[in-house]
């Protein structure tokens, strides 16, 4: 096996992976953006230039400055003209008249009436914050759109990364881990410290805690911890039971790789993007159920923005899941570098392939990206949302040999 270009190819794939989950980010704020200005009545396909608009009277001047612009600049010079102009006329109607001012000096147009007492009209009047300019392109729009967006997603994902960043013996205990001393250790768990020492020098990081998982009886192993600092190991006592020193010695490599590549910390980021798209998706239901009527365009863009969330959410969970399993590809191939013995990891994984890796801890799914193999046991959604590639696929790439 070529361990190097191993790691070359798994690192290229997931920065390719890395940049599809930001470009899925944009292609959500561009949905949105459509979602607005649909709700907004800005599209070619929204009829009419001229409607009562609900929108805050600045937003829509701001959309519709390109169709007023003609008839603002001619305002000055109409003013004193006006049929409105006139002190004995306070309470009268104004009528059929194409081109007017109302006394904010807002241009109106068509059959309407203006009361200056009550300061209504009898009817929709052409003014300059319902006069539209329709098109596909609107770039205020578009900017505030973006800056909205990428702002909550920003904030829930910086929220959910800080609740994250516990340290991993926080992880370790949840799972039903013991912390395993020099002191207290018998004789396979004082071969696991040993074997976690060596692998710290060949890794050239601190050595961290181990914690053993006394009640799994499976082979299976994590790492844990948000930077090398607070990182710790977790193993099964299946895996010291079922394991030569060899195999053990190319879990505890395997596992290294993620301390040492960052892969907790890559994860725990994604995992705020998923939650700050997520948000998008509740902000949507919020809307949606807060406003009942169908025929109120804020229930049309909640519901929008729940399918844009759902939509986008969906999609960084499969990013998510690829990512997950180039790491676990670049793990293999940098326990093989720490070992030089391609032998110790791949007999684990087949070892693994015929004993099983499931975790008992009800736990065990809010940490299954972090195993060394899937500790749900059958992947119930396929391979496409699995954490972990299919371990003959794995066997081949270490040993470099197809298993048909």
């Amino acid at each position: 096996m070529n361990f190097f270009e191993q790691q070359d190819q798994a690192r290229k794939s997931t920065r390719l992976l890395v940049g599809l989950f930001g470009l899925s980010v944009g292609a959500m704020t561009g949905c949105i953006y459509l979602a607005t200005i649909m709700a907004m009545g800005l599209t070619p396909l929204s009829g009419s230039s001229c409607r009562q608009s609900s929108l805050p009277e600045s937003i829509a001047i701001l959309a519709s400055r390109k169709s007023s612009s003609g008839s603002v600049g001619r305002s000055r010079s109409s003013r004193s003209t006006s049929s409105f102009g006139s002190s004995s006329r306070n309470n009268s109607d104004f009528g059929s008249s194409s081109s007017q001012l109302d006394p904010f000096g807002r241009r109106y147009s068509g059959y309407s009436s203006y009361d200056r007492r009550s300061g209504r009209y009898s009817s929709r009047p052409c003014t300059t914050s319902n006069m539209v300019a329709r098109g596909w392109f609107h770039p205020q729009i578009l900017f505030w759109v973006t800056l909205i967006t990428t702002s909550v997603v920003g904030m829930a994902s910086l929220y959910k990364i800080n609740q994250l960043k516990g340290g991993g013996a926080v992880i370790a205990q949840e799972l039903g881990g013991e912390l395993l001393l020099p002191e207290t250790a018998d004789a396979q768990g004082q071969q696991l410290l040993n074997v976690v020492e060596e692998m710290a020098i060949a890794a050239g990081i601190p050595v961290p805690s181990v914690y053993l998982l006394n009640q799994e009886d499976q082979i299976n192993a994590f790492a844990a911890g948000f930077d090398p600092k607070d990182a710790v190991l977790g193993v099964t006592r299946g895996s010291l039971e079922q394991l030569t020193r060899d195999e053990l010695q190319g879990v505890i490599g395997h596992e290294f790789s993620h301390i040492l590549n960052g892969d907790m910390r890559l994860n725990i980021k994604l995992m705020g993007v998923l939650h700050g798209i997520l948000f998008v998706y509740l902000a949507g239901r919020v809307l949606l159920y807060t406003n009942n009527s169908r025929n109120n365009p804020v229930w049309g863009f909640g519901l929008a923005l729940m399918g844009i969330g759902s939509m986008g959410l969906l999609g960084g969970r499969l990013i998510q899941s690829a990512v997950s399993r180039q790491r676990e590809f670049l793990a293999d191939a940098s326990a093989v570098q720490f070992t030089r013995n391609p032998n110790g990891i791949a007999g684990a994984l087949e070892k693994l392939a015929g004993i099983g890796s499931r975790l008992g801890s009800p736990h065990a799914q809010a940490a299954s990206h972090m195993f060394f193999g899937n500790a749900m046991g059958f992947a119930w959604t396929g391979d496409a949302f699995a954490t972990h590639p299919p371990l003959f696929k794995r066997i081949e790439k270490i040993r470099g040999v197809k298993i048909s």
